[in-house]
């Protein structure tokens, strides 16, 4: 069990820096494949909605335009792509495709959210910034490409992050089937960490594994993780669970995403909203 290929999607604005470095970080210190992905948006896909009542001459030179925005927006993800490479030491693959640490590079044209989300499905882990602007992807992108259709672990940071990463990490547990997915997809991280900390609120769902089977299962694998209750009453779970995490010093939260219905999230709100749209430290999720 280890991550041996990082998929790191990114547009051309500067802040995707920041969490190309973290994955930069990741690949040399498990020896992986880095793979950069951008995808530039096919202007004609958007006919159907731009062009009614224009001119065909009005319709192609929005085209054109968006074309090459678009080419230019790419050129500039790859040099930020390389820029990062250059910086970790990484070299490119050449040749035949081997175990170790090199990177790669793609530009593909298509529809953003489904490209991300197919690419993640051959990916260990996909690393990206939190907010949906760094990849010059629509509202909701990375949630709905990555979450929910790559079926693979999802590290979103934030802003720069000091490595090394991490040393802290905190796992939010409530026994559901994300949070275990969650779990055992950031295993290789939790065994690197020098403290791991069990984050929970009150007694699991009937039947449910508790934090204190979730504590045996890491000791099996090598981590020793202490117990911490979430008790918070007067905030909500994802504010109390980050503040908790805060206070912890903790550098990396392992949880599972959206273990509530997307509607009920959207209706009531949710821990994973709370922390896809707040939290200011990298977050490793699973769905």
């Amino acid at each position: 069990m280890s991550i041996k290929t990082i998929l790191a999607p990114l547009g051309g604005t500067p802040d995707c820096r920041s969490y190309l470095d973290v994955a930069f970080h990741l690949a040399r210190t498990f020896d992986a494949h880095i793979l950069g992905l951008h995808i530039q948006p096919d202007p004609r896909a958007a006919l159907p909605y731009i062009g009614e009542g224009m001119t065909a001459e009005v319709v192609q030179q929005m085209c054109d335009l968006a074309d090459k925005e678009g080419q230019e927006r790419s050129k500039a993800a790859e040099r930020l792509f390389h820029e990062a490479r250059e910086a970790a030491g990484i070299p490119m693959l050449e040749g035949e495709r081997r175990p170790g640490l090199t990177a790669s590079w793609i530009s593909r044209m298509g529809d953003q959210s489904e490209t991300v989300a197919l690419f993640g499905r051959i990916a260990d882990i996909t690393v990206v910034g939190r907010s949906d602007v760094s990849l010059d992807l629509p509202e909701s992108g990375i949630k709905e490409g990555l979450l929910f259709r790559s079926g693979r672990p999802i590290l979103f940071v934030p802003g720069k992050v000091e490595t090394p990463f991490p040393r802290n990490v905190a796992v939010a547990w409530n026994g559901s089937v994300e949070a275990s997915r969650a779990v055992g997809n950031a295993i290789p991280l939790l065994k690197r960490a020098e403290k791991v900390e069990v984050l929970y609120a009150g007694e699991t769902p009937l039947g449910a594994p508790s934090a204190e089977y979730l504590s045996a299962y890491f000791t099996y694998h090598g981590i020793e993780a202490r117990l911490v209750e979430v008790t918070d009453r007067d905030s909500s779970t994802g504010e109390a669970l980050l503040n908790k995490t805060h206070d912890l010093g903790a550098d990396l939260l392992v949880m599972g995403a959206y273990t509530r219905s997307r509607l009920r999230q959207m209706l009531l709100g949710g821990v994973t909203s709370h922390m896809l749209e707040h939290a200011d430290l990298p977050v490793f999720m699973s769905h």
